[in-house]
């Protein structure tokens, strides 16, 4: 998973677009491997879904916290970020 880790990197230096688009090159090339991956692919979501929202895509941060919960229904990450993208979109 380098484009995982090349998104983190570019996230955390507050490159959110890069970051986005390596996490949706990683999501693209998992989609595409045989095998049960909706842990990593609920991961992806969830940090794509971040760059969303730093980005000012609120709506795209949320149906990518949405692909991330039909994964995991549980991760705690992607339902607070789809809360904290949902509660900006009220503003």
């Amino acid at each position: 998973m380098e484009l995982k880790k090349m998104g983190n990197n570019l996230y955390r230096a507050g490159q959110y677009g890069n970051a986005l688009e390596c996490y949706s090159a990683a999501i693209t090339l998992l989609k595409r491997e045989c095998g049960n991956h909706a842990a990593s692919l609920s991961i992806l979501y969830s940090n794509r879904a971040i760059c969303y929202y730093k980005s000012g895509s609120c709506r795209a941060s949320v149906e990518d916290c949405d692909c991330a919960l039909d994964l995991q229904p549980h991760s705690f990450k992607p339902l607070l970020r789809k809360a904290t993208a949902l509660e900006a979109m009220e503003k």
